[in-house]
């Protein structure tokens, strides 16, 4: 049986719509509301990616470095880090970036970023492509 984990909450299953309107209610709560000179914003995205083929290849020593990169580019970007889950074959990020940032960019930037890291640390997975294509919420 497939687990989700959201937000502290472990679901059986997929989410139902109800569990995830709940999971956002969440989110919702711990996001910071961000202003600029004339707006006031508050953008969260989840975003899942993950390797091509779905390997399961984020598993220890790669997971715990995937982790790290993904902390310090957000922390580079400036954008806010709320959620990370790593699973065998996929990752769930859940970021908080201003009006600016195109959810496609911020998905680029850690998948390019990390994938650069992760071939440089462990060069066997060098053999094939690390990431699919994203899905952004």
């Amino acid at each position: 049986m497939v687990c989700q984990h959201y937000a502290g909450i472990y679901f059986p299953g997929r989410l139902s719509i109800s569990q995830s309107l709940y999971v956002l209610s969440i989110y919702t709560k711990i996001m910071k509301i961000l202003s600029s000179s004339h707006a006031k914003h508050c953008l969260g995205y989840h975003i899942i990616f993950c390797p091509k083929y779905r390997h399961q290849i984020l598993e220890g020593a790669v997971e715990v470095e995937l982790k790290r990169i993904l902390g310090e580019t957000c922390k580079t970007y400036g954008w806010i880090l709320h959620a990370l889950e790593i699973m065998p074959d996929h990752v769930h990020v859940f970021v908080q970036a201003d009006h600016t940032t195109a959810p496609v960019e911020i998905a680029k930037t850690m998948k390019s970023i990390s994938a650069v890291h992760i071939f440089n640390t462990f060069k066997d997975l060098k053999k094939r492509r690390f990431w699919g294509s994203p899905d952004v919420e």
